[in-house]
């Protein structure tokens, strides 16, 4: 079996990488590419390189690759790797997490209110949102909620193409059992349907079929794949899972059923969904698709706040276009699926689908906001005293784990010269860069001393990691 640092593995986009660790329960890697960048990409979408040659064959990774999970053994010296990719281990964000107690007493507050289910969380780039969603999915995992995180990847899961990122929160979903064990979306539906949900209590074109051939398909492994939203068309004598832009209406449907689902059949409070850099809406090439992705987001908020509009919207054709939308909210509606309406009817009563929106500010994003009086939240910068604890208990890690000796003065230098940098620039990003090539520096080049790290000639635009 290969190991860490040795496995050689293809992305279409990519190219040829070495694959270094797991995260996310195995579900996302962490790859280096020979072209360059270091990127987290899913598993999934990963190829084994059996041929270094230009047509090397390969093979889709395998499920159960046997590789360290970040966080998991060899977790400290993970943590020093994780902060340097930009990201903190599952595992260990809860104990990584500082300055955002005020934030998370307002997600506590806020998922214990009926009355609430969706907000838009503003922030700058580097301003810890995709930090703080990973630390809101762990909390609200603990307080009895089924939860899916997922950043919309304008080349994996943009929120222009809805079964994309239906699929990818389906394989993301996760919640905790009975007994405490770490479940997924299919231990979540199998509980349901244990727990009394049949083909009977939905009424529905596709989970009716899925409920009916459950116990009688051959092949189980590929029915459960279909409703995951794998591959469109998986199986032929199924109703397809659209790969349509406009096809929002099924995916938003499907996952209003599931949060009404996992607190009817399964005791969970609900389903909490957190859609991280949904300012990429934009991250397209033509205006259609940022009219489809605003589509999906407004229309999955509008389920979730059990908009009244939803019920029964008449659906009419635009004139000359082969385009459906409703009457009453303007979204559009697949054409293949025009009675099928964003909220499923037996979710209509309560609110069991919440939906967090992560967002670098746009004045489009602020515009959809407004316009629909959705809830929103701007994510503050972290307080000098929770960078300084951050600062204090990375480096002091750092020393332990990889045996650096340094100096009381050394870090105090280091540490006012990156507040002085934070003053200039202003990111927490460059500042957690700043901190963790320091450190590299003193590890690898402590014979050159401070002054060439910290040194005033060279351009202030740079980084610590640059001017080495």
């Amino acid at each position: 079996m290969k190991t860490e640092g040795s496995l050689r593995v293809f992305h279409r986009h990519f190219g040829r990488g070495t694959l270094q660790s797991l995260m996310f329960r195995g579900r996302r890697a962490v790859v280096y590419f020979d072209r360059g960048p270091t990127l987290a990409v899913w598993v999934s979408e990963l190829t084994t390189v059996m041929d270094e040659g230009p047509l090397g064959r390969g093979v889709k990774l395998r499920s159960d690759l046997n590789l360290p999970l970040l966080g998991g053994a060899g977790g400290d010296r993970k943590i020093v790797e994780s902060f340097r990719l930009g990201i903190v281990p599952e595992s260990a964000v809860q104990e990584w997490t500082f300055g955002r107690d005020g934030e998370l007493s307002y997600l506590s507050e806020w998922l214990a209110d009926p009355d609430e289910s969706v907000f838009y969380l503003f922030g700058d780039y580097g301003s810890g949102k995709t930090h703080f969603l990973n630390a809101a999915a762990l909390h609200a995992e603990r307080e009895g909620w089924v939860v899916a995180l997922v950043p919309l990847d304008p080349l994996d899961s943009p929120p222009s193409a809805p079964r994309r990122v239906y699929n990818r929160l389906m394989q993301n979903l996760r919640w905790r059992g009975p007994d405490g064990s770490a479940c997924d979306a299919r231990d979540l539906i199998q509980r349901c349907i244990d727990g009394g949900l049949d083909s009977s209590a939905t009424d529905h074109p596709y989970l009716t079929e899925f409920l009916e051939r459950l116990n009688r398909c051959r092949n189980p492994e590929r029915l459960w794949a279909w409703l995951m939203g794998e591959e469109e068309g998986i199986l032929t004598d199924l109703p397809t899972m659209h790969d349509h832009t406009t096809a929002s209406n099924l995916y938003c449907n499907l996952l209003s059923f599931f949060g009404y689902a996992a607190k009817t059949w399964c005791g969970a409070k609900g389903l909490l969904l957190l859609l991280d850099e949904a300012e990429m809406v934009t991250a397209v090439r033509w205006h259609q698709q940022i009219q489809r992705g605003l589509d999906f987001i407004t229309g999955l908020s509008l389920a979730a706040n059990l908009d009244p509009r939803l019920s029964e919207e008449p659906v009419v054709k635009e004139e000359g276009l082969h385009i459906y939308r409703g009457l009453n909210t303007g979204l559009v509606y697949s054409g293949h699926l025009k009675a099928l309406p964003y909220l499923h009817p037996l979710a209509r009563d309560q609110r069991t689908l919440k939906v967090i929106f992560a967002v670098t500010p746009t004045d489009l994003m602020r515009d959809l906001v407004e316009r629909h009086d959705f809830d929103a939240m701007d994510l503050e910068p972290l307080p000098r005293a929770a960078l300084e604890t951050l600062f204090d208990r990375f480096t002091r890690h750092y020393r332990e784990v990889l045996g650096v000796p340094v100096g009381r003065r050394e870090m105090d230098r280091i540490k006012r010269a990156l507040f002085g940098d934070l003053a200039v620039h202003g990111t927490q990003r460059r500042f957690i860069k700043g901190m963790v090539e320091a450190m590299d520096y003193l590890r690898f080049h402590r014979e050159r001393g401070l002054d060439a790290l910290l040194g005033l000639d060279l351009n202030p635009d740079t980084t610590f990691g640059e001017r080495w």
